[in-house]
């Protein structure tokens, strides 16, 4: 004779996985923990990256603006009739740091206040302070963040000097 079956035929779950799905009850709730504290970690590498980037731009911009402000200074005071003061925040104004006092603030030193030529009145120093505000960074805590960059520039007056054995004169 011919016994015909239809239907399934369920496997019955081995011990460990009976254990397994039992211990589940109790782990309920732990994905969402760790999807939240994942999504903060990826919201900071991310600050990380886009707020991080934009210091690097920033502290790049304000050190080409303190170059500028310094030669810009350096270039007045030799000129002698223009002021040198004006000059720097001038040019540091062109370049995008308008001296607000929230956003940057420019300061110039003659004699310069510290370096390798402090209280050498030959040069001018040019100090550049700029806040940048976060976007991302803000999660971990982080609402700005401070670049400081600073720029020295010399100034000489003139002075007829003979060289090569008088073949030629520098000034």
């Amino acid at each position: 004779s011919l016994n015909c079956f239809i239907g399934t035929i369920k496997q019955q779950p081995s011990y460990e996985e009976k254990r397994t799905m039992k211990n589940n009850r109790f782990g309920r709730g732990q994905a969402l923990i760790v999807i939240a504290l994942a999504a903060v970690a990826l919201v900071g590498m991310v600050g990380l990256v886009v707020d991080g980037g934009r210091a690097f731009l920033d502290r790049r911009k304000a050190q080409n603006a303190a170059d500028a402000a310094a030669l810009s200074s350096a270039y007045a005071r030799i000129k002698g009739n223009q002021d040198m003061v004006s000059a720097a925040l001038g040019s540091a104004a062109e370049n995008g740091y308008n001296n607000d006092g929230k956003t940057n603030v420019v300061e110039l030193y003659s004699p310069p206040k510290d370096g390798a030529h402090t209280g050498d009145v030959e040069y001018i120093q040019i100090i550049i302070t700029s806040n940048l505000n976060t976007y991302f960074a803000r999660v971990i805590g982080r609402q700005k963040i401070t670049t400081i960059v600073e720029a020295t520039a010399r100034t000489k007056q003139a002075e007829i000097k003979e060289i090569l054995n008088g073949n030629a004169v520098v000034s």
